[in-house]
């Protein structure tokens, strides 16, 4: 039996079936501990680069339960980014569907990428017995491999790479000659198996309003709950799962649950097969052009840097979030943890690739702060 020591990528599921499909596109996976239980772990090389992988399975449904061992296993493993894989209930395609082109509507089998997450069970509810007013900050994925996926994503070609990565049939019969597509958007989160006819179409009107979400295309149990974990870890993080139902009372086990989660899989192991994600341990320092420190490669004097910073910038944190161009969103901005907004300030322009622009900002706040960025 192996023990765990460092990862650089951790992949969760919320289920066992789910954990199988994604063990099957690792290379040798062997067994590991993770929280005293048994999980998977692997090295995928990249290149000349090999990155360490685990494997842990929640085995079991909730937001709650998905938080905790999220933290409790990030902290035991150390990885630098978190990925939950799997199935989820999606908003369905179809003639009623007039919002999107065709091309464009969700198909069983299809791969959602979530750019934000929302606790949908999170508000207030109001003497009206119909109203409720959602509350849920939104919670966005890594920037950084969002943007990567979407360019991996567009062409017809792209699609055929990564899903000849498979090894699940399609359930329908028609083979290749369907391949599933990837959508970007909004996913909803909470803590109900989802099989009716109402709960989508209500979701999707109560996030019509809320700041900074794109059109929702599905819903799930954990989403919300990993992303708060990888968070409050200071994790990357990304959701990718796979549409195996449409979330209403046709739910059923015809096939499709092993092929959707088995889709989501490869999409991944395509985009980490690509060299989309190189931690920090083996980036290496960058001097910028100038001879000053490049606060995006060198990761030894950028800790040294984003500590200093935090030290003296204080409450003036907002000032900068407001300065930047475009500034930080408000909805960003609420869950910056209290007392620790520098820290998460710098962490947000980190997965953004925009620290550069951090030394311009302070020079309209607090400019005895940028002699910390100078050689």
């Amino acid at each position: 039996m192996e023990i765990t020591y460092p990862l650089d990528i951790l992949v969760l599921t919320a289920l066992d079936e789910e954990m199988e499909r994604v063990k099957s596109h690792m290379d040798n996976p062997r067994v590991a501990k993770f929280l005293n239980r048994d999980g998977w772990r692997s090295t995928l090389m990249v290149g000349e680069q090999g990155l360490e992988l685990g494997l842990f399975s929640f085995q079991g449904m909730g937001n709650p339960q998905a938080a905790a061992k999220t933290v409790m296993v990030k902290m035991e493993t150390q990885a630098e980014l978190v990925i939950l894989i799997g199935i989820l209930g999606g908003q369905k395609g179809g003639r009623e569907n007039i919002v999107l082109p065709i091309e464009k509507r969700p198909m069983l089998g299809d791969v959602v990428v979530a750019e934000a997450l929302v606790d949908y069970e999170r508000g207030k509810s109001h003497p009206h017995p119909k109203l409720f007013e959602l509350r849920s900050t939104p919670l966005r994925c890594d920037e950084r491999l969002l943007r990567t996926l979407k360019a991996r994503t567009q062409s017809a070609q792209s699609a055929t790479e990564w899903t000849s990565r498979m090894k699940v049939q399609r359930p329908d019969g028609t083979g290749r000659r369907i391949l599933s597509v990837v959508h970007f958007g909004t996913v909803a989160s909470g803590e109900k198996v989802v099989a009716d006819n109402t709960t989508l179409s209500t979701l999707t009107n109560l996030l019509a309003g809320v700041e900074g979400t794109p059109p929702l295309l599905g819903v799930e149990m954990e989403g919300y709950g990993t992303a708060l974990g990888s968070y409050e870890t200071d994790a990357r993080f990304l959701f990718v799962k796979g549409i195996s139902d449409w979330a209403n009372p046709d739910k059923s086990d015809d096939g499709w649950r092993p092929y959707a989660a088995d889709a989501a899989a490869a999409l991944v192991f395509d985009l980490l097969g690509a060299g989309a994600f190189s931690p920090r341990r083996v980036a290496g320092a960058i001097v910028s052009q100038s001879g000053g420190i490049d606060i995006l490669g060198d990761t030894s004097s950028s800790g040294q840097i984003k500590f200093a910073l935090c030290q003296r910038l204080d409450v003036n944190w907002e000032d900068v979030a407001n300065v930047l161009v475009p500034p930080i969103p408000t909805s960003d901005r609420r869950r910056f943890r209290q007392g620790r907004e520098c820290e998460d300030l710098w962490v947000w322009l980190e997965v953004r690739e925009r620290l550069k622009e951090l030394p311009d900002a302070l020079r309209k706040v607090r400019p005895e702060l940028v002699l910390l960025f100078e050689p």
